[in-house]
């Protein structure tokens, strides 16, 4: 009985250490959302399942951190985190640091809950060099499945835009015309860099084809990654009707499709495609822009899905800001 004890305490304490401390900067975000009030909108404008209920487990296993009653805490086991009130109820939680990062943002804490969300929209993060990034995301994905790069971008001091769209509910071109009417509307001033996805590629192709001359030469430098450009056999069943009636762009990537063959802007910017090595959704020659545009290309290691992680793409993107070259 001794021994079963000693062991279960020493499995206990190894989870609890796996569980990782609690980032300063997160505690710095809670403590001035209390101080602000700011942490009764954050927790009510939320499409989360997170159900209003008695919190339990105190701090045998979880990190407290308290600001006027208010208490974050982070358990000593995993990285779930919840916010509980002064009676005691908990009113967020989740399951990363990232989310909670982006809970303090105001912006969904997960992929979840961003599928529940209707309509398009720019999520915004401030940054300090005077130049905008924009994020466009890929087919049925949302805003959060990129915003572990948009924090990153952020983090070298680009504005960043994560656009933030329902993929299934247009096709394409739609997408294009609904996105050009809302990136007008904010009046970017200074270099701006395009980063997409998947289809998100196709959709900045429309949109580059429907801007002016000046819109497009203020763009620095558009980056893909595993774009469709010549289709995703993956894409065949988006074509039936009955596929179609539900998911209107689906189709559109299949390899021949007359969407694929979009105008060419009055002036393309530069552009740099990033494949991956075991990419299984679009080809290496897929990724290839028709029509003789000229394009920059490298491949890393990586499948389709793993592209938007800043750990696999994140300085080959820098360094094309810069360099308009990835080596």
């Amino acid at each position: 009985m001794i021994r079963f004890i000693f062991l279960f305490m020493v499995l206990f304490t190894a989870a609890v250490n796996a569980g990782g401390n609690m980032d300063d900067r997160l505690k710095k975000q809670f403590t001035e959302a209390i101080e602000t009030g700011d942490i009764l909108s954050l927790c009510r404008n939320r499409e989360s399942w997170c159900i209003p209920f008695f919190a339990f487990g105190g701090d045998w296993f979880w990190e407290t951190v308290s600001c006027r009653e208010w208490k974050l805490q982070k358990s000593k086991i995993n990285n779930n985190w919840r916010i509980v009130d002064p009676n005691g109820i908990r009113r967020a939680r989740g399951d990363s640091a990232h989310g909670l990062d982006e809970f303090f943002r105001g912006h969904p804490i997960s992929l979840d809950e961003n599928y529940r969300l209707e309509g398009n929209r720019f999520y915004r993060y401030s940054g300090t060099n005077g130049e905008t990034v924009v994020l466009i995301h890929g087919w049925n994905v949302r805003s959060y499945y990129v915003s572990r790069m948009a924090v990153f971008l952020q983090s070298k001091g680009y504005n960043v835009l994560n656009y933030d769209y329902a993929t299934s509910e247009l096709d394409i071109a739609g997408h294009a015309r609904q996105f050009l009417e809302l990136y007008r509307a904010e009046n970017i001033q200074g270099k701006v860099h395009f980063v997409t996805h998947s289809m998100g590629a196709l959709v900045i192709r429309y949109v580059l084809a429907s801007m002016t001359e000046q819109e497009c030469r203020q763009i620095d430098s558009v980056i893909m990654m595993g774009p469709p450009n010549g289709g995703s056999g993956l894409a065949v069943i988006g074509k039936p009707g009955f596929v179609r009636k539900y998911n209107r762009s689906l189709g559109d990537m299949a390899p021949g499709s007359p969407a694929l063959k979009i105008p060419r802007p009055v002036y393309y910017p530069p552009v740099g495609i990033i494949a991956a090595s075991n990419d299984g959704k679009v080809s290496f020659k897929s990724t290839t822009l028709p029509d003789d545009i000229p394009f920059q290309r490298t491949t890393v290691r990586s499948n389709h899905p793993d592209l938007r992680f800043p750990k696999i793409t994140g300085e080959a993107i820098l360094r094309f800001f810069n360099r308009k070259v990835f080596f």
